[in-house]
């Protein structure tokens, strides 16, 4: 009898560490405080270990008081600093001496992001003849594109030129490998010269992303049909490349400190050969606030500006329920969810309307009947360590933190749970007004009574919430492919209706303080380019081979190399990125305002998007990059076209389909030119570079045959038309 009632009672038993929130000087994150009062969850915390002391990465907001001799004496290697928000590690024995330092209003432990192509991570490449945007009028040429991702293949003939002659990469920085860090860096390694990084050859043999996302912006599409088939869309760009911190065995983690100083170290680079940069990040998570105002939006903000520009993917969460959401009133004051979690261990995030107190509390059941659950836990800056006991005596040890978080006053829960027991989780959410907000890395499921089902709506993520970056959504091009091998492969329904609608999976904005997000949407359903040639699982025999369009036998090496297909916001952003890249072509100080404002104005519209976007799902509608181009060139070029319109000259004029185009202008930059018929339909367009003094054009239109034809310059401020007479 004494056993039955022990097992009862342990079966209901919670134990809580009631510990206050905040000590010391600083405020702290609540995955700081998931580390300082949980053993059961240190091993979720990001490390790094640099000879043989184990270091604690974090950022953290400064004051003046902040005293850096003090840092270094304790040991704290800093990174990044994004204005008043800095990327620092602290050696692990000095992480509760740092958090009482003066000088630190807010810290907060460093998070995991991955490779935005969970759905269909193991496709890889682009087609870059996509819709909207077929020949770019514009190469990059005089640009940066950056990518941070994971799995580089340095020697790919997409990384060249398109003759096949010169590796356009310029800078990589691998920061998983110990060696020569960059200036102001102290972990990873930097190659700096074609020689050392064709001897490297590629960064991790395990992984393909990095490659697709990098070479669907820059590829040269060498090696592809006509060497052009696959080429990408800022194809005469210089390159920098960052390759994940990750330990191979992990597919492709960045985190919050290392990706903001993969953006410095790109944009330091940039500033050094005096060239404006564009930065792809096609990864994300469903941690944070989702509207901008963590310590990594707002370093994002510090660290952006003219010709420094960041694109980020919008996420694949669109067909996921990893948002709940529920709206408070007296009458109505609680609501439940079984959570899946993505793991044996997930990390759940509440955040409430400012001014607003809620409660929560998390139970177990076990074929349709509630057992154990911890007490109602409100908002009240207490940290709580529980433990439930299953039906099968193992254990869920659960962590909840909750505060008034001081970026952005909004009430917040943040819950850990280490899952052992096969019982399920559920968790129910109340309050009296106000709107709560839950996301989970995993799903929140319902049963049809007692249980509501999650939804994908607020599914962009905090990383792409970020005020200072464009973020992209991905609509879908192909509904089918042929493989290498002649067969025809289908794109899974569940993920693609239609062509030319929506991606199924792409994340739904906006942000919870309003904003539209994604920006803009671009083709992201079956697009082909590079994989990594080291990589098995693109070659034949691997698993993924069915994937695989095209190979090229390389003269220079003897090596095997191919273009293969994926989907997924990760190659959606870097069409944009691309984009991005050709407007800082044309202007290289174009801030990100401009760019939001361009690719806006000049969206496609259609019978998909309609004339009136959904703004949470297409942003402002589809990418048009030659109208972006356009809009670029008459905002804000840098060459204005002339109030006479004679200084323009065209001889001869009539011809024979031959003739040149002269300007001399005291600016450099672009003019764009178009060739039209008399009833407007366009039969000719191209780019016109053009340096200080005198200017000529060549162009020839014999191909069009006689009649007359109307030519369009556009510069900044307007546009100039003359006839031509082709006799």
């Amino acid at each position: 009898m004494k056993s039955i009632t022990f097992q009862f009672i342990l079966f209901l038993y919670i134990t809580v560490t009631p510990v206050q929130a905040q000590t010391g000087n600083a405020r702290f994150s609540t995955n700081l405080l998931h580390w300082m009062h949980s053993n059961a969850n240190a091993g979720h915390v990001v490390k790094f270990k640099i000879a043989n002391t184990t270091y604690m990465s974090a950022l953290m907001k400064v004051n003046a008081a902040i005293d850096e001799n003090q840092l270094q004496q304790m040991g704290v290697i800093v990174g990044t600093k994004a204005g008043d928000i800095w990327t620092v590690r602290v050696p692990e024995t000095q992480m509760m001496a740092f958090t009482k330092m003066t000088g630190i209003d807010f810290i907060e432990l460093d998070r995991k992001a991955r490779p935005l192509m969970d759905s269909v991570r193991y496709f890889t490449g682009i087609d870059s003849v996509h819709q909207g945007i077929d020949v770019p009028l514009l190469s990059g040429k005089g640009t940066i594109v950056g990518v941070l991702d994971h799995g580089f293949d340095y020697t790919h003939p997409a990384f060249y030129d398109t003759s096949y002659s010169k590796l356009r990469i310029q800078r990589v920085w691998d920061q998983r490998i110990s060696g020569t860090p960059p200036a102001g860096f102290s972990y990873g390694t930097e190659f700096k010269d074609t020689v050392s990084m064709l001897q490297k050859k590629f960064s991790v043999t395990t992984f393909d992303h990095g490659m697709s996302t990098s070479s669907i912006a820059v590829g040269s599409g060498y090696g592809s049909a006509n060497n052009t088939q696959f080429r990408g869309v800022a194809y005469d760009c210089d390159i920098a490349l960052v390759e994940s911190n990750a330990d191979t065995t992990e597919f492709g983690v960045f985190t919050y400190a290392t990706i903001i100083d993969g953006f410095k170290y790109i944009f330091n680079y940039a500033d050094s050969v005096g060239k404006p940069a564009v930065i792809n990040v096609s990864l994300g998570g469903q941690d944070g606030p989702h509207d901008g105002t963590s310590l990594f939006g707002r370093a994002c903000d510090n660290i952006t500006g003219p010709g420094k520009i960041i694109v980020f993917a919008a996420g694949n969460d669109g067909i996921t329920t990893s948002h709940l959401q529920k709206t408070f009133t007296p009458a109505d004051t609680s609501i439940s969810t079984i959570v899946n979690l993505s793991a044996n261990w997930d990390d759940l995030e509440l955040w409430g309307d400012t001014g607003k107190s809620y409660c929560l509390e998390i139970g177990l059941f076990s074929n349709g009947v509630k057992g154990a659950k911890t007490q109602t836990i409100c908002l009240d800056n207490i940290y709580r360590n529980l433990v439930l006991i299953g039906t099968d005596n193992d254990t869920s040890f659960i962590s909840i933190g909750s505060e008034i978080n001081v970026l952005n006053n909004k009430p917040h829960f943040a819950i850990r749970i280490d899952h052992r027991t096969k019982d399920s989780i559920y968790l129910t959410a109340k309050g009296t007004d106000g709107t709560a907000h839950l996301w989970i890395s995993g799903e929140f499921k319902g049963n049809g009574t007692w249980a509501t089902e999650g939804d994908s709506r607020h599914s962009v993520c905090e990383y792409a919430s970020s005020k200072s970056c464009i973020t992209v959504g991905a609509y879908s091009t192909r509904t089918s492919w042929k493989n290498i091998q002649n067969q025809v492969v289908p794109v899974p329904t569940n993920i693609v209706k239609t062509r030319g609608d929506i991606a199924l999976f792409s994340s739904h904005g906006p942000t919870m303080d309003g904003r539209m997000k994604p920006e803009i949407t671009a083709p992201g359903s079956m697009i082909g380019s590079a994989t990594n040639s080291f990589s098995p699982a693109f070659r034949p025999g691997g698993g993924f081979y069915f994937c695989t369009v095209t190979k090229y036998l390389s003269p220079r090496n003897n090596r095997n190399y191919y273009y293969s297909m994926t989907q997924g916001t990760s190659v959606a952003a870097p069409v944009v990125t691309g984009a991005i890249a050709l407007l800082l072509q044309v202007n290289p100080n174009l801030t990100v305002d401009h760019i939001r404002k361009i690719l806006t104005a000049t969206a496609i519209r259609d019978s998909f998007t309609t004339q009136n976007p959904d703004p949470a799902k297409w942003g402002a509608g589809k990418i048009n990059a030659y109208a972006a181009i356009k809009e670029t060139i008459w905002w804000v070029g840098t060459v204005p076209v002339p109030k006479n319109e004679i200084e323009i000259k065209v001889y001869p004029n009539p011809n024979n389909g031959p003739f040149t185009i002269t300007y001399n202008t005291e600016n450099s930059g672009y003019f764009l030119v178009e060739i039209s018929t008399l009833t407007g339909q366009t039969v000719h367009q191209q780019s016109w570079e053009l340096k200080k003094g005198e200017n000529a054009l060549p162009v020839d239109l014999t191909a069009l045959g006689k009649g007359i034809y109307f030519l369009t310059i556009t510069g900044q401020g307007g546009q100039v038309v003359k006839r031509i007479a082709i006799n």
